[in-house]
């Protein structure tokens, strides 16, 4: 993991204006504690996944699908990149 850490906040330093390159993420039992300073968890957006399903990262997903709003089998599916065209 301090490997991954690492990787993160030298690409982050490398180009800061890109901050939206990163989104952090806090999981079901964790604190925004868990959130690297460096990306400034106080004055940036977190997302909160309150568990593991559609709706417990619902805002998480919308910003990652563009705001789409998406029924649990459509988020499956453009997550697994596909299903066909008859969603």
């Amino acid at each position: 993991m301090q490997w991954e850490a690492r990787l993160i906040r030298d690409a982050f330093h490398r180009d800061q204006r890109d901050v939206g390159r990163f989104v952090p993420v806090v999981l079901p039992g964790q604190s925004v504690d868990g959130v690297p300073d460096f990306l400034a968890p106080s004055t940036s957006t977190v997302y909160f996944v309150d568990e593991f399903t559609v709706a417990g990262a619902e805002k998480l997903l919308r910003m990652l699908l563009d705001g789409t709003v998406l029924g649990e089998r459509e988020v499956r599916c453009r997550v697994a990149s596909g299903c066909g065209s008859g969603i």
